[in-house]
């Protein structure tokens, strides 16, 4: 598990240099008040002062390092890719492979407590975050819509999960 307040994402980089250290299960503090799509990484310092990396920035992290996202509660959780592989075979479970729809679904879950925090947080959003969102997305949002996520959910599974077992109303 990583969580030290700041610099979560440099200190689970250096994973790649650790050839022979691979865990089965990695759990990281990411950053649930920045748009979970949000593919731009910050900047150092601003990591630095404890505001980490977006969840799809971790995705593509654990990919790279050969893990799976299964599973966002404020942390991301990652499954070895061996692991997850067996898991879904076994049991016919299929993680989403959408940010959109973890991030959604851990709202759904932890409704109050996370939501008020995200909106609190994201009323003080620093210049650099805000620019991240601004430059990828062309807008940034104080308020972050529950339909909005839904609706980002949906595109995302449309594109990236054409396998997924069911289609969600």
């Amino acid at each position: 598990s990583i969580d030290v307040d700041g610099l979560d994402f440099e200190l689970l980089s250096s994973l790649k240099h650790q050839r022979n250290f691979r865990p089965p299960l990695i759990i990281v503090e990411t950053n649930g008040f920045i748009r979970p799509d949000l593919s731009s990484k910050l900047d150092v310092e601003a990591s630095s002062n404890n505001l980490q990396q977006s969840l799809k920035v971790f995705q593509q992290l654990g990919e790279e390092l050969g893990y799976d996202l299964v599973c966002f509660t404020q942390n991301a959780i990652f499954l070895r890719r061996d692991l997850a592989k067996e898991l879904r075979t076994r049991t016919s479970l299929e993680p989403s492979c959408s940010v959109n729809r973890l991030y959604h679904d851990a709202l759904v879950t932890n409704w109050n407590d996370m939501l008020l925090n995200i909106q609190a947080t994201r009323k003080g959003a620093t210049e650099s975050w805000v620019q991240a969102e601004m430059s990828e997305f062309g807008e940034f949002n104080a308020t972050i819509s529950m339909d909005m996520l839904e609706r980002l959910a949906q595109e995302e599974e449309r594109r990236k999960c054409p396998h997924a077992l069911f289609e969600r109303g």
